[in-house]
């Protein structure tokens, strides 16, 4: 009866989900608010408008907070991006993140987000494999991530397995190319992967595959061996679940 209420109009809602994009959550807004996509440009420009803190470096990839915020009839782009990054902030220092590291663990959440965002289980063991390569520069992996999600992102795709053209194309996302993590984070991150990043699982793995991309079941690796033994189990599972696997990314 409210809604059909003439009298009692329901405000709009712009809602961010976790693993969202910047571009996405852009998109809805200029939708939304029915405002330009210029506008909300400029509002993303205005970094003090936004309360967008130095050490995000003029990005606000990241540091728009998951959920749904109400948009009032003065509110403006700025004034709902604003309230969104003082989310992700208000969260951060909840969970005793110093500003100084607030944009390292943006970055890593949202590499933990984009590998595991549907299986939440698997966050803190995805986690510590991003540390464990962090500083295996003289290991097997040579500190290099090799994620696929943000490969893809340096490409501009949304998801899917890369490409041989997206794994040589040599941007500041390809982590199978370049070593430590990309300049920004990839996506909107959850409070369960930013927890899993503040809390990562003990263990000394430097690999992972999800060998079955219908129930999301993940192995874990310490060695480049013992991951190729788990990698033939996805290669079985794609084999009988083609259509499956051609739009799934499988991990590291």
């Amino acid at each position: 009866a409210v809604l059909l209420d003439p009298l009692h109009p329901v405000a709009p809602t712009e809602t961010v989900l976790s693993k969202e994009r910047l571009s996405v959550v852009k998109k809805r807004i200029v939708e939304v608010m029915d405002v330009s996509s210029e506008e909300v440009d400029e509002a993303l420009a205005d970094t003090e408008g936004i309360g967008l803190p130095a050490e995000a470096k003029g990005s606000a990839e990241g540091w728009l907070a998951p959920g749904s915020y109400e948009v009032g009839e003065d509110d403006t782009p700025t004034t709902v991006l604003a309230r969104m990054v003082k989310a992700t902030i208000d969260e951060l220092d909840g969970l005793g993140v110093a500003p100084a590291d607030r944009e390292e663990v943006l970055i890593k959440a949202s590499i933990v987000e984009g590998e595991m965002g549907s299986n939440k289980k698997y966050m803190p063991q995805v986690a510590r494999v991003i540390e464990n390569r962090l500083v295996d520069t003289d290991g097997e992996t040579k500190g290099v991530l090799g994620m696929d999600s943000t490969t893809l992102y340096g490409v501009g795709k949304e998801s899917g397995l890369p490409s041989q053209e997206d794994l040589d194309n040599d941007n500041p996302y390809n982590t199978r190319l370049r070593q430590g993590l990309p300049p920004t984070p990839i996506n909107q991150p959850s409070v369960d992967a930013i927890k899993a990043v503040l809390n990562p699982a003990e263990g000394n793995w430097l690999y992972f595959v999800t060998i079955n991309l219908t129930t999301g079941e993940t192995l874990f690796a310490a060695t480049s061996a013992e991951h190729q033994v788990n990698v033939a189990k996805l290669t079985a599972f794609c084999k009988q679940n083609p259509k499956v696997c051609s739009s799934g990314s499988s991990g590291s």
